[in-house]
């Protein structure tokens, strides 16, 4: 969009010179109490579209320097939120993951040691009669 502002621009800029070009006649100024003699016309037509310009940026650059911070807040909250998207996909992916494998983190169980049987009793061990 900005190539055709400046085609635009520069259009404007070559009819001004042309019409500035083809009328070369002296006229005189007056503005206040200032008087200018014998100014040629294409310089007066050429200062008067400059100030036109210049008018007109004055009056666009509050909107650009205010389009330009929002436009920085707004690139720094997309980065943030590309950064907390990518947290949440890595949460997301660790869930996922098989329930079969455990975690390198967590130790294996121990596994039981085997029971050994203890030997029998004799009646005569559990018998307190039998020892008289």
């Amino acid at each position: 969009m900005s190539i055709v502002y400046l085609i635009l621009a520069l259009l404007i800029a070559v009819v001004a010179v042309i019409f500035a070009w083809q009328n070369s006649i002296v006229v005189s100024l007056a503005f206040f109490s200032m008087k200018i003699e014998d100014a040629p016309l294409s310089l007066v037509i050429i200062a008067t579209l400059l100030i036109g310009i210049i008018i007109g940026w004055l009056f666009a650059a509050p909107s650009l320097v205010k389009n330009s911070f929002r436009a920085s807040g707004n690139r720094k909250r997309i980065g943030a939120l590309e950064k907390e998207l990518e947290d949440h996909k890595t949460k997301l992916n660790e869930m996922h993951k098989p329930a079969s494998s455990t975690p390198p983190s967590q130790p294996k169980p121990a596994e039981p040691k085997p029971v050994t049987p203890l030997p029998s009793k004799t009646k005569s061990d559990t018998d307190p009669l039998s020892h008289s």
